[in-house]
């Protein structure tokens, strides 16, 4: 009874079938279900680095409609999840004192609300295209820049703080390979039909250097 009630209040979870129907599991039955399948494990929470301002997680929130789905195909809703960028694991936390990590090698994407996000390599990347021919991806990681410190009082006047970065990536066939948003990488990426992206780009007024420029020649590529 006490691991229902906990879990309950903790996870909020229900399973979902292979198709779109909701089929509702008791929440002691899918903590089994996660242990049996070795999908994940508990840990003792580490208290985050108060010197820094900012957090390494990748969502600004931990609550939220989230949907795991597993390489057997199998789905998990919850409303309690988030991504470290340190560590590269997702997590869901329990008060204070513990955090359910999941075995991300077992897990095909998550989606929060109307974003995706694809394991590749047991890392998360945002699917921005995805396509027959290619796809184009985003991922993330999170650096730790400097504070100012006084010369005079040896004083922080702006502390440290993390800051998210990103980098782009495309799939296509078994390569998987980082472009960076300027015309050469981009159009690298198209092969032999790089003179018609790059034409298209200029009859539409698209910029190699916007994001969602750059999905629209995706999406094109993926019609040629």
């Amino acid at each position: 009874m006490r691991i229902f009630t906990i879990l309950f209040l903790f996870l909020s979870m229900s399973i979902l079938a292979q198709g779109d129907a909701i089929n509702n599991m008791n929440t002691s039955a899918t903590y089994k279900n996660l242990r049996t399948n070795s999908s994940g494990m508990w840990v003792t929470s580490k208290p985050l680095d108060k010197t820094i301002q900012g957090t390494p997680y990748l969502f600004s929130s931990w609550e939220g409609s989230f949907l795991i789905s597993s390489m057997e195909g199998n789905q998990y809703k919850l409303f309690n999840l988030n991504y470290n960028l340190l560590t590269k694991k997702l997590e869901t936390v329990m008060g204070k004192d513990s955090v359910f990590q999941y075995d991300i090698s077992k897990i095909d994407y998550v989606k929060n609300f109307n974003r995706k996000y694809k394991v590749i390599n047991n890392e998360l990347y945002q699917e921005l295209i995805l396509g027959e021919k290619i796809s184009l991806l985003k991922g993330f990681h999170v650096a730790v820049i400097d504070g100012v410190i006084s010369p005079l009082t040896q004083q922080y006047t702006t502390p440290n703080r993390y800051v998210q970065k990103s980098k782009y990536f495309y799939l296509k066939g078994e390569k998987f390979l980082e472009i960076k948003l300027k015309k050469k990488d981009v159009l690298s990426a198209f092969g032999d039909k790089a003179e018609q992206i790059k034409i298209y780009a200029k009859e539409n007024k698209l910029s190699f250097g916007e994001e969602t420029d750059v999905m629209t020649m995706f999406r094109h590529y993926n019609t040629l």
